[in-house]
């Protein structure tokens, strides 16, 4: 990832090849100093993440604010579970903004099968 530094162990600061595994929960993953943004157990803990988390939300409006504009209708905003989503229809194929841990390698057992974290919205 671009913005992503090296990954290191929290504990001792040396570089870590694969960053953590999906199945490692030992202590020292859970200081504050783990904040890379390469693991999605840890990239929440980073400033940046958040920027980015904006950023995104925004182009999110800016593709339902263009539906709007030329497929009036066909997108549905709706809450899911307090957070501001689309229905399921013609262009949105995932009926929660929310998937879970387990889509981004960070639950006990990895990734769920058939799920992939960045099939939210069908492209136009």
């Amino acid at each position: 990832m671009r913005w992503a530094d090296v990954a290191r162990d929290p504990s001792n600061g040396m570089p870590v090849m694969e960053a953590r595994l999906s199945s490692d929960f030992a202590g020292r993953w859970y200081q504050p100093q783990n904040d890379f943004l390469g693991d999605p157990f840890s990239s929440h803990v980073h400033p940046m993440f958040w920027k980015f988390h904006g950023w995104i939300d925004d182009r999110i409006d800016d593709w339902f604010r263009a539906h709007e504009r030329y497929h009036p209708g066909e997108v549905l905003r709706r809450e899911v579970n307090g957070v501001p989503w689309f229905a399921p229809g013609r262009w949105v194929e995932i009926d929660d903004p929310w998937l879970g841990a387990s889509t981004h390698g960070c639950g006990p057992l990895g990734n769920a099968p058939g799920k992939c974290p960045w099939r939210w919205i069908r492209r136009s």
